[in-house]
């Protein structure tokens, strides 16, 4: 399978970081880069070689903190290309983001996962391009049977989202329609996928626990 595009989703109010730091999650800091840019660095350390971030609420302090983003426009950074998406309405919550980004990109699978998610590491990433058979639409990644992220949105999948209503559907909701076989479960060794960072708390024992990923290589 040739190398996917990557999405990742920033849009909601990211309330909780909101409520405690007076900021939006994508702007926490750690060891003076952003969570986005370490994100984005993440994903330079893949294969991938372009990533699309959907921004909605907050999107004017994102671009500020992160000021090589450029709205609407595709910015080389690290070896990646960067493209910034607006979603106009991101109280119609995160699946119109989801819609809003794969009505403008052109590729035939995806790799998607929300800002709180940390992004796959490198094995983890080859033992999903490696699974090429055409005969799945999603593929999910699994830690003992539970179910998290990324995921692989192909072909079939995409098509499925830009034909539906943002304002009535559910990503859950179109994965479970899907007939069984159309789903593939990867099975992860590692509890990553499961995790959900959306405390402040979250992200610092994320990065106390994974030190050594937390280290600028370029």
């Amino acid at each position: 399978m040739k190398n996917p595009h990557c999405l990742i989703l920033l849009a909601g109010k990211s309330s909780r970081y909101r409520n405690e730091l007076d900021s939006p999650k994508a702007n926490y800091m750690i060891l003076e880069k952003t969570w986005l840019q370490w994100q984005l660095l993440f994903v330079s350390r893949l294969q991938i070689k372009t990533v699309h971030l959907v921004l909605g609420f907050a999107h004017e302090e994102i671009l500020a903190k992160n000021s090589f983003l450029r709205l609407h426009q595709t910015i080389d950074w690290n070896g990646l290309k960067v493209h910034c998406i607006l979603n106009h309405n991101p109280q119609d919550g995160s699946f119109s983001s989801l819609f809003t980004a794969v009505n403008q990109i052109q590729g035939t699978s995806i790799l998607y996962f929300p800002i709180d998610v940390p992004c796959p590491k490198s094995h983890l990433y080859q033992k999903i391009v490696d699974e090429n058979s055409s005969d799945y639409e999603v593929l999910k990644c699994c830690y003992q049977n539970q179910g998290g992220h990324p995921l692989l949105l192909k072909e079939a999948f995409l098509e499925r989202i830009r034909t539906s209503d943002p304002k009535k559907t559910q990503l859950n909701w179109l994965m479970r329609n899907l007939d069984f076989e159309k789903i593939k479960r990867l099975e992860s060794n590692s509890p990553d996928v499961l995790l959900n960072l959306n405390y402040p708390k979250d992200l610092l024992e994320y990065v106390n626990n994974d030190t050594e990923r937390f280290v600028d290589k370029a």
